[in-house]
Order: C-alpha cells, then structure tokens, then sequence
C-alpha cells in the first residue's frame, strides 16, 4: 500500500520493533542465526524493494498500544 501511494516519493516507512535482537539482525541480517536467516532474509527482501524504509528499536513499555492490539487480533482471528 505504502509503495502505490504517493507518500512513498517523500517520505520514510518506519517499522518499530520491540524487540533489539531482531532490529539488529534485519539491520546486519549477516549476524543472523541460523534458524531464522529465512526469515529474516525476506524481511531484508522486502526492505531492499522499500527504499524509504527504516527499521528501528522500540521500548516494550512505549509500544504498549501497538501490543494491545495485535492481541485483539489474534483473539479474533481464532474465534472466527
């Protein structure tokens, strides 16, 4: 979506991650473990096809929302 808009000229993409570990490997996919190079590699995939796209950490307790509701998510994707 964010690649047909007219956004994608001028502005970045921001991917927020709670999680350290997996900014590092996505940033430095070199460093990869074994067991997730795969998909780390398709994130670095889809991230060479996004040229304004940034990936950066975020702390778990700012990230509260965003967490909230992936869980509703999920929730209602299994009741369904």
């Amino acid at each position: 979506m964010f690649m047909a808009s007219p956004w994608n000229r001028d502005k970045k993409l921001i991917l927020y991650s709670d999680s350290k570990i997996v900014v590092g490997w996505v940033n430095k996919p070199n460093v990869t473990p074994w067991r997730v190079r795969n998909i780390i590699n398709q994130i670095v995939n889809l991230r060479s096809q996004v040229s304004n796209l940034v990936v950066l950490h975020i702390f778990r307790e700012a990230n509260q929302r965003a967490d909230q509701l992936v869980k509703q998510g999920v929730q209602l994707g299994v009741s369904e």
